[in-house]
């Protein structure tokens, strides 16, 4: 990544920020303008029991820029819930769900995701960019 860019950091990518050092989150802020959603925060979050927990899983959060579900991604949306596979089946299947609503928020403000575990999932969306860190740039 060698010119500043405008980053999604997807849920794996932030996961590092407890496992690997030195964090690969910290590195991309050093460079770059760094964002994720609403998702990636929830799921995160979701892993706390007790409020000192909470706080703990809040730091890779310092430094980004957390992105909720403004209407004007609801075109985008629409259109990656249509491309689906089955319509029906998106709403029963909560991954689908979450991939297309992330993928229409990076779509609308123009974001590169960042993954190591979803990029096939991703490469199935028309105009979604995404840079898959290698090992040893965590």
């Amino acid at each position: 990544m060698d010119k500043k860019e405008s980053l999604l950091l997807e849920t794996d990518i932030l996961v590092d920020y407890f496992f690997k050092k030195p964090s690969l989150v910290r590195e991309l802020l050093k460079e770059n303008v760094c964002y994720t959603t609403f998702v990636q925060m929830a799921e995160i979050l979701s892993c706390a029991n007790t409020e000192s927990e909470r706080e703990q899983l809040m730091k890779p959060f310092m430094g980004l820029r957390v992105l909720g579900f403004h209407s004007r991604y609801s075109p985008a949306f629409a259109d990656f819930l249509r491309d689906s596979d089955n319509f029906s089946e998106v709403f029963k299947n909560r991954d689908k769900f979450r991939f297309c609503l992330v993928s229409a928020i990076a779509k609308e403000a123009k974001l590169t995701v960042v993954t190591r575990d979803f990029s096939a999932i991703y490469k199935n969306f028309t105009n979604i960019a995404t840079i898959e860190p290698t090992a040893s740039a965590s």
